[in-house]
């Protein structure tokens, strides 16, 4: 005899602690991530098996798979922030937090009969540029017995996801902080060795997504202190500029420029939390020429929210400033 399912319950798992409202939504930027939970609830004497177990999986209403351009998965990627609202854009303390929801009459009344739901966790992205809204269901089957989904009349459990449009900051609303000058001498000559610290922070407390030590180059992954570009006279470097390490302070002066003769001095730079940097490098007294910017001179970065962001570093007033902008 098959088994009875009496509660088949599929909720979205994602709230804001200022309004306690669970979210339906999700950037539309294939790696946002929404938390659903999937409960089933049996008479007390029955358990699912571990074939029916298997079987669980999201899938649209009207299909027995997800819709184009959805992925269902059991992995979290860490990109399961709530939407980026209003109120956290000005208050961080209420950024969308990963939150139980509150149980319904029937959940309660399971607990109360002793019979304990069984839990399990997905994961939803889309990467669906129409932003159509898909309503989804649970579905599992039943060793013996027939398909069931979270949708059919006797449960009516049913998730209405909608995508949104993933938002690009614009270079004018990264933070600018003021021009840091380091002054050192490696070489233990008169001429004077500058490095110019420039840094962007992201707005409205917005963070990386990880402390990488490294940063997405013009598609591909570069250690930090990579060279952006560089301008030469007569085969010796003059002003070199790099897109630094995330969170290391502590360089070499000869990372900045290669000068001849340079002993292993250190350069502390100044580290600012979830900062673009970008430093400029040189000795008073060389002659400037107009630098040669290559076609790597740009960056992607990703934030919290899975939202990708791409600029591109150049130079102004002859190389005196490092200036970002939009790509």
């Amino acid at each position: 005899m098959a088994k009875t399912i009496k509660i088949f319950d599929v909720t979205c798992m994602r709230g804001d602690v200022a309004t306690g409202v669970i979210s339906d939504e999700l950037y539309a930027n294939s790696r946002h991530q929404l938390k659903v939970r999937v409960s089933i609830t049996l008479n007390a004497a029955e358990t699912l098996s571990e074939t029916e177990k298997n079987s669980i999986k999201i899938v649209e209403q009207s299909s027995s798979t997800m819709p184009a351009q959805w992925v269902s998965s059991k992995t979290n990627t860490g990109y399961t922030q709530g939407l980026l609202t209003p109120s956290n854009m000005t208050n961080q303390g209420l950024r969308g937090v990963l939150c139980e929801p509150a149980l319904d009459g029937e959940e309660i009344a399971s607990q109360n009969s002793k019979t304990v739901p069984e839990v399990f966790y997905f994961y939803l992205s889309c990467d669906d540029p129409t932003l159509d809204t898909k309503n989804l269901v649970a579905f599992i089957h039943i060793d013996g017995g027939s398909d069931l989904t979270s949708g059919d009349l006797l449960y009516n459990k049913v998730l209405t996801i909608k995508p949104k449009r993933p938002y690009t900051i614009d270079s004018t609303q990264l933070i600018s902080n003021p021009e840091q000058l380091i002054y050192n001498n490696p070489m233990g000559k008169e001429d004077e060795y500058s490095v110019s610290l420039f840094t962007w922070t992201l707005p409205w407390g917005l963070r990386f997504f990880s402390g990488s030590s490294s940063y997405v180059i013009t598609g591909s992954e570069y250690p930090a202190g990579t060279r952006i570009w560089s301008t030469t006279q007569n085969e010796d470097p003059i002003i070199c500029h790099l897109l630094l390490e995330a969170e290391k302070i502590d360089f070499i002066a000869g990372q900045f420029a290669t000068l001849r003769d340079f002993d292993s001095t250190h350069v502390t730079v100044p580290y600012h939390n979830n900062t673009i940097r970008a430093s400029k490098a040189w000795k008073d007294g060389w002659y400037y020429s107009e630098p040669v910017t290559w076609l790597d001179n740009s960056l992607t970065i990703i934030d919290i929210y899975g939202c990708k962001h791409a600029y591109v570093l150049y130079d102004e007033n002859y190389g005196h400033y490092i200036r970002i902008r939009n790509i």
